[in-house]
């Protein structure tokens, strides 16, 4: 696992920006970085359509114990509901997310 100055990545006076994370009525700060990663939607591949996928990538320790789909976001004003939690097994996590 990743630990060595993991939080130097996500500081906001670098990369990362600060998001409220609530889980069980709980409400965490903490640093991560927040991305909207495009891709193509059409199935058939006719139609140059894409959509974006919101994402929210932190270290782990940040995140509440228990941590789950159904917890909410909030980052930079924009609120989410936590689809998906994906710990990489190096002390980072991405957060598929979707908007509220």
């Amino acid at each position: 696992m990743f630990t060595d100055n993991i939080a130097a990545f996500f500081r906001t006076t670098g990369h990362g920006v600060e998001a409220t994370y609530t889980h069980g009525g709980a409400a965490t700060t903490l640093n991560g970085i927040m991305d909207r990663d495009y891709y193509g939607v059409d199935p058939v591949g006719r139609a140059g359509v894409t959509s974006s996928q919101p994402r929210f990538t932190c270290a782990t320790a940040d995140l509440p114990s228990g941590a789950a789909a159904g917890d909410t976001i909030t980052v930079a004003g924009s609120s989410y509901t936590v689809r998906v939690v994906e710990p990489d097994g190096t002390g980072v996590t991405m957060l598929i997310l979707e908007a509220i």
